[in-house]
């Protein structure tokens, strides 16, 4: 893992030099992982007290 990072490194120096080393944001980007809505909220909690998790072919208790 060292090694990998190191190389990372050694290799972004010559080409940005310290700016290319400053670190990126990560994670998900704005917008990519939104909140379902109020009606899909509404569906998702309905179908949930509708089935068991067997019923829809998953793991669980019956």
């Amino acid at each position: 893992m060292f090694q990998v990072s190191l190389g990372n490194w050694w290799m972004k120096w010559p080409a940005g030099g310290r700016e290319a080393l400053v670190a990126q944001p990560r994670g998900r980007r704005v917008g990519e992982h939104q909140v379902p809505d109020t009606v899909e909220q509404q569906a998702i909690r309905q179908g949930v007290l509708d089935h068991r998790p067997c019923d829809l072919g998953l793991g669980g208790q019956p």
